[in-house]
């Protein structure tokens, strides 16, 4: 559940400065990316997704 948190206050975040940021160039996947990479078990370690987890849904293959 805190992993939905934090993807929330990085969205309602942008949100609330997205017309600035758009006057410097910056777009919303920019944001998620740089947000991914600081929040990440890479940067500051609050933002653990693996595959198991409740927030990622993976398929498996479609059989032919």
């Amino acid at each position: 559940m805190g992993g939905i948190a934090i993807l929330l206050a990085v969205t309602v975040t942008y949100a609330l400065l997205a017309r600035r940021l758009d006057r410097l160039s910056v777009t919303a996947p920019m944001i998620f990316v740089a947000g991914g990479f600081a929040l990440g078990p890479d940067g500051a370690g609050l933002l653990n997704l693996s595959l198991e987890s409740d927030v990622v849904l993976t398929r498996s293959p479609r059989s032919p």
